[in-house]
């Protein structure tokens, strides 16, 4: 009978196991799955013909988005006085900030 017992309770804790392993997995496939959906709709939105392309403007924009917050922190320092252009070489007025940023990756 004690024998028995333990044999149950090992088979329902094994039960138990897999079905957690299971339910995890069925969380993470229902993840997936929001995630492509989310990202069809964006291809959609923008007109994209494939995930590769969508990935590029992706890209594109977050590059954009870096290089103009970078413009904002320079030009930020340079009204507080903490960039002094007129200290290098060269440099007598302030810089195009349009065609500094625009060599690094896009338009200004």
């Amino acid at each position: 009978m004690i024998r028995e017992k333990d044999r149950l309770e090992e088979a329902r804790e094994e039960a138990e196991s897999a079905l957690l392993e299971a339910l995890s997995r069925l969380q993470r496939i229902r993840r997936q799955e929001k995630h492509l959906r989310e990202k069809a709709s964006e291809m959609v939105r923008r007109g994209c013909e494939d995930l590769e392309e969508l990935e590029a403007v992706e890209e594109k924009e977050r590059l954009e988005r870096s290089r103009d917050e970078a413009l904002s922190e320079v030009q930020l320092l340079e009204d507080h006085g903490v960039i002094d252009w007129s200290s290098l070489a060269d440099s007598s007025s302030t810089p195009d900030y349009g065609v500094i940023f625009s060599s690094v990756g896009g338009k200004a």
